[in-house]
């Protein structure tokens, strides 16, 4: 499933919209949606500006299956976006003073 900005509402939306988007994703593919690298995306976690958790099968486990909320991926994304093209605005605004 590959996922882009809707070029009216600058939100990240599914080009099929009869495709039921995940509540929760693996490591891999946050990084194959996002194209971020594994170390950002964790790094995101430990900031607190990705929720995740890790399922495991057993309380007593050390290990488990990390999982990523797919709707605080794109809402970062989305805000980071924001940030970003907020900045160049007000970069050009600045310039054209």
């Amino acid at each position: 499933m590959s996922v882009h900005p809707n070029k009216s509402s600058g939100k990240i939306t599914s080009p099929n919209p009869n495709v039921i988007t995940p509540a929760w994703v693996r490591i891999p593919e946050a990084i194959r949606l996002s194209g971020l690298c594994r170390s950002t995306i964790y790094n995101l976690i430990a900031a607190g500006k990705v929720k995740s958790f890790t399922n495991k099968v057993q309380p007593d486990c050390q290990r488990g299956t990390r999982l990523i909320s797919y709707a605080s991926l794109v809402s970062y994304l989305e805000n980071a976006y924001a940030e970003s093209t907020g900045a160049l605005l007000n970069a050009e605004m600045g310039e054209a003073e």
